[in-house]
C-alpha cells in the first residue's frame, strides 16, 4: 500500500498503550504498533487508567507505540469517567 493510499485511523483508548504492566495495556500496544505499521493512525489514549498516572513511568515506556502520526495524551479521573458514562445513559433512557 502506498502511503498516499493509507487509511486514516482514529483510534481512541481508554487503556495506555505505552505502559504494559497488564495484559490489557500490552495488547493494546502491539495492535496500535501493527496498525501504525499499515496505516496513518491518531492515537487518543487515557493516561493512568489501568496503572497509576505517573510522568516517570509513561516517560519510561514511551518508545513502545511506534509509527502513530500523533499522539493525545488524557488525564484519567475515574470520577469524571463514571459521571460522563451515568450521564450518557440517563440521555438514552429520556430520549
Amino acid at each position: 500500500m502506498k502511503p498516499n493510499d493509507q487509511v486514516k485511523l482514529l483510534y481512541v483508548s481508554v487503556h495506555d498503550p505505552h505502559v504494559p504492566l497488564t495484559g490489557t495495556g500490552a495488547r493494546v500496544g502491539a495492535f496500535v504498533n501493527f496498525l501504525a505499521a499499515r496505516h496513518h493512525v491518531d492515537l487518543v489514549y487515557l493516561d493512568g487508567s489501568g496503572q497509576p498516572p505517573s510522568a516517570e513511568l509513561s516517560a519510561h515506556y514511551a518508545h513502545t507505540v511506534t509509527g502513530v502520526a500523533s499522539k493525545t495524551r488524557l488525564p484519567f479521573s475515574q470520577r469524571a469517567y463514571f459521571s460522563s458514562a451515568a450521564s450518557c445513559i440517563g440521555r438514552r433512557r429520556s430520549g
